[in-house]
């Protein structure tokens, strides 16, 4: 088992244990991340004989090993395709607004920032086809997000707004003036451009998230030795 194995949600809920350490005991952190990665209850795991316990210990030593976040063009979802879109022209601007507000919180919105840079595919005869982007269909597309490899999709989320970060910063007039021509005045334009410039910026200085590679998932598995 690996990092590719664990899903957004897995991470969310392994990122959650991580968060509160400080309120349970190291021998809680070891059942709960168990359950977690096992996708099982942790009345299962505190059942489990000592010789299971072990081999499942070897099993999460990658735990302790470096998180590396990979680029994709596209992410599956069970039977379900998403292709990312890195292309910032192509995407309206009320899309990164409303990722102001996911990324207050961006660990457990992961999946709902994925899903505003997304387009869903559906199988046809010649292969893989793009279907267009449903702002309604929002919170379907971060549902089943929350499905797709942890690995993938932050990657691929981290890539998408540094891109943005850098296309906002070196290309002001463009942006506005395009703004302008959709109706905008020239003042609400240049304030528009202030705040997706705010919203990037706030971002990619969060894109180190604490790693679960840290000194409380050493005490985890050292714990379930142990416990062994």
């Amino acid at each position: 088992m690996t990092w590719q194995d664990i899903s957004v949600f897995q991470y969310q809920q392994l990122y959650s244990i991580i968060q509160n350490n400080d309120k349970i005991t190291e021998e809680e952190i070891a059942i709960k991340a168990m359950a977690v990665v096992y996708n099982k209850t942790e009345n299962q795991i505190r059942n489990l004989s000592i010789n299971e316990v072990t081999k499942m210990t070897n099993d999460l030593k990658f735990l302790n090993q470096e998180f590396k976040p990979e680029k994709k063009d596209f992410v599956y979802c069970g039977k379900k395709r998403y292709r990312f879109n890195y292309d910032v022209r192509q995407m309206a601007s009320a899309r990164y607004i409303e990722s102001k507000y996911f990324i207050r919180d961006f660990e457990v919105n992961i999946h709902k920032v994925a899903a505003s840079m997304v387009i869903p595919q559906k199988w046809s005869l010649f292969g893989w086809k793009d279907l267009k982007y449903d702002s309604k269909k929002h919170s379907e597309y971060a549902e089943d997000l929350l499905n797709a490899p942890i690995c993938e999709v932050l990657g691929s989320v981290v890539f998408f707004y540094q891109l943005f970060n850098n296309w906002i910063k070196n290309t002001p007039d463009y942006l506005i003036k395009q703004m302008m021509e959709m109706g905008m005045t020239k003042s609400s334009a240049e304030f528009l451009h202030r705040l997706l410039w705010t919203i990037s910026d706030g971002f990619i200085k969060r894109v180190s998230l604490p790693s679960l590679s840290e000194s409380d998932l050493k005490k985890f598995t050292n714990s379930l030795q142990s416990n062994s």
